[in-house]
């Protein structure tokens, strides 16, 4: 995935009532390692 970039809701926060900083916690440590960076979007 060199150079690619994914963009993605907050996965299972919202409507799925999770708690966005312990879902970004797994994120951030199932992705260590890799180039990735997370922006959240507040319209």
């Amino acid at each position: 995935f060199a150079g690619k970039k994914i963009g993605y809701p907050k996965i299972g926060a919202g409507l799925g009532g999770g708690n966005w900083d312990r879902i970004s916690a797994i994120i951030d440590e199932e992705l260590a390692g890799e180039d990735h960076s997370l922006v959240l979007y507040t319209p």
